[in-house]
């Protein structure tokens, strides 16, 4: 077999810088902002937190075995792994059988901030209200009542959907009173007002 030939045949060579630009990648599309992310995967984790912050900033490279680790927790950190490796077909599978989901599931066990369902069937009189929103109104709904700063760029990073879903989804909430928009100088995110249905 010619070199050429088998060289096709070959995963492509994998840098440091590459592994380095697949994991703040990941980062980003499970989190919004960057610090929140180091907080996060140190909790969920146990890596050091100044560790995943030099990731971050593009100091150091993850080690193997904490690379390993991320893509053991992170579905997004294992799809840029098996696309390191082209073997984006293993990521086909996973999808099909629902692997990526069940991360997400075992996540939430560990880290409220990855729950895919909120609990605002709990909140006194929104219990009608609950029943016909769908996974990612919910999700969304229980980080707002967290006080987190939510936009519709979270809803469709997290949920691998586009904007105008996302916008669909909070438009939604508003309607139905248990979000509202805030803006302060140049940035808009929503608050919580499930106060409306406990009147």
């Amino acid at each position: 077999m010619s070199q050429a030939k088998n060289s096709k045949t070959l995963p492509k060579k994998i840098l440091d810088d590459t592994i380095k630009e697949a994991v703040v990648s990941a980062m980003k599309q499970e989190h919004a902002d960057i610090s929140a992310a180091i907080k996060s995967i140190a909790a969920v984790t146990g890596i050091n937190a100044s560790t995943i912050a030099k990731w971050c900033t593009g100091q150091n490279t993850p080690s193997t075995a904490h690379f390993l680790t991320l893509a053991a927790y992170y579905p997004s950190i294992l799809q840029r792994l098996l696309t390191l490796i082209d073997r984006d077909d293993l990521w086909e599978v996973s999808v099909q059988k629902n692997i990526p989901d069940t991360m997400h599931e075992r996540l939430s066990t560990l880290h409220t901030k990855y729950k895919k369902r909120g609990d605002i069937s709990a909140v006194n009189g929104a219990k009608k209200y609950a029943s016909s929103l769908n996974k990612r109104q919910l999700w969304f709904m229980e980080a707002l009542q967290r006080s987190e700063k939510m936009q519709n760029k979270h809803i469709a990073s997290r949920w691998n959907v586009t904007l105008r879903t996302a916008k669909r989804d909070t438009e939604k909430l508003i309607s139905g009173g248990l979000a509202h928009p805030v803006r302060e100088g140049g940035t808009g995110w929503f608050k919580w007002t499930g106060e409306a249905y406990e009147r």
